[in-house]
């Protein structure tokens, strides 16, 4: 097999593997009942429902990541994340949108059509330029840090990952959170 044959049904691979995580999130998201959205225990960052914008934002962000990767024809850049303006909007439409009472299948629609959008752009590069790393700072660092697309879809697909039990754990803080001080618990 040639290197482009075998590139290219690597990074098929990959995009099925980035597929499936996101069909694992999701499947975790389905079990949490819509009261245990905006529950968030002592300590933790998020609420469970705010998971979904946190994942889009990343796509989001790691999308503009290799805009300016191909802008700047592979050559150093730094995307500029520090202020997390992308996902302050994707949790303000995210919330906009259950508000308006278009509930949890209109967000997952928006993380499922961000989702896609990136899995068609990676299919459509070349493979050179799947592979190709190009030096970029992330979070004002002074020393790069190479980044390919194969490499941005390895860690959006661990991104999903990432969360898949912590929304399993946060439910079951949220069930113990119900049950707590019930007639159960008393001694």
């Amino acid at each position: 097999m040639d290197d482009l044959a075998e590139s290219i049904i690597d990074r098929e691979t990959e995009l099925a593997k980035f597929d499936h995580a996101r069909d694992d999130f999701e499947a975790a998201l389905a079990r949490v009942p819509d009261e245990a959205l905006e529950w968030k225990p002592e300590g933790d960052d998020y609420t469970i429902g705010f998971l979904i914008p946190h994942v889009i934002s990343s796509i989001a962000n790691y999308s503009a990541t290799l805009d300016l990767i191909e802008a700047a024809g592979y050559g150093s850049v730094s995307p500029g994340w520090e202020s997390g303006q992308d996902l302050q909007d994707y949790q303000a439409k995210v919330m906009a949108m259950y508000a308006a009472g278009a509930g949890r299948d209109a967000v997952i629609d928006e993380l499922d059509a961000v989702h896609d959008r990136m899995a068609a752009r990676l299919r459509k590069l070349a493979y050179e330029e799947y592979s190709r790393q190009a030096p970029v700072h992330y979070g004002g660092s002074d020393q790069p840090f190479p980044t390919s697309a194969r490499d941005i879809i390895g860690w959006l697909t661990d991104h999903y990952y990432e969360h898949v039990p912590h929304i399993e754990q946060l439910l079951e803080g949220w069930e113990k959170s119900r049950t707590k001080g019930g007639a159960g618990d008393r001694p």
